[in-house]
């Protein structure tokens, strides 16, 4: 089974943390990484021994994230990484294209200058993240979610910027756990369309941007399919 990393935290608890709280974060960002294949079973104790942590705040933890469809627990067998069916896959892209659209919109409305001006050097960043034949996956993923994080602080929304970051997480981890050449595939279509919506929201473009956002979506969603199914 794949590891979390070495046997202390990425980070340090904050003081007061929960440990199932601290569980709950470490094992959902191994799995948004990608560090577990769809199907990949879970064991609570090698889990709770490279936590440092008992097995009661583990459990806890991965029913949290049964709750939010990122592993099944099956009573007296174990617990695996879930596997999305296409179906499934489908629904959660097209009312994630709806919300990342609403939130796109609401960016052009209400962006700054400022905003435009990062979100300028985002995109750079991202073109810039291939160079001949090196391509840092886990670089663009991170790149890649700080550009939609910076649309989403524009959009000056706090209610639309959790409920966006919430279908991130998910969309992360269906991306991460279909394994490369995912993105590799789907580079120079990703970057044509983040300098889209990055135009849209610069121009005050509403419409637009909300379009462009939700094709983007859309055209992901499609890939994972497409992925998930052999047709990729």
């Amino acid at each position: 089974m794949p590891v979390l990393g070495p046997r202390r935290l990425a980070e340090p608890p904050v003081a007061g943390q929960r440990k199932v709280d601290v569980a709950y974060s470490e094992i959902k960002r191994a799995l948004i990484s990608g560090a577990y294949e769809f199907g990949a079973e879970l064991s609570v104790t090698e889990l709770a021994e490279e936590l440092g942590a008992s097995r009661q705040p583990v459990m806890e933890a991965l029913k949290r994230l049964e709750s939010e469809r990122f592993v099944d627990i099956v009573p007296q067998v174990g617990c695996r990484v879930a596997v999305p069916l296409p179906s499934e896959v489908r629904d959660f892209y097209e009312v994630f294209a709806t919300m990342e659209g609403l939130v796109s919109r609401l960016a052009a409305e209400r962006r700054t200058d400022d905003d435009v001006r990062h979100l300028k050097g985002a995109v750079d960043d991202l073109n810039l993240s291939r160079r001949g034949n090196s391509f840092d996956i886990d670089r663009y993923a991170t790149l890649n979610r700080e550009f939609h994080g910076l649309v989403h602080r524009s959009a000056r929304s706090r209610e639309a910027r959790l409920a966006a970051e919430m279908y991130w997480d998910r969309s992360d981890f269906m991306i991460a756990s279909t394994r490369p050449p995912f993105w590799d595939l789907n580079l120079t279509r990703a970057r044509s369309e983040h300098k889209q919506l990055y135009e849209a929201i610069r121009d005050q473009d509403a419409a637009s941007a909300q379009h462009k956002a939700e094709e983007h979506i859309r055209s992901f969603g499609q890939a994972v399919v497409a992925h998930l199914t052999g047709e990729g």
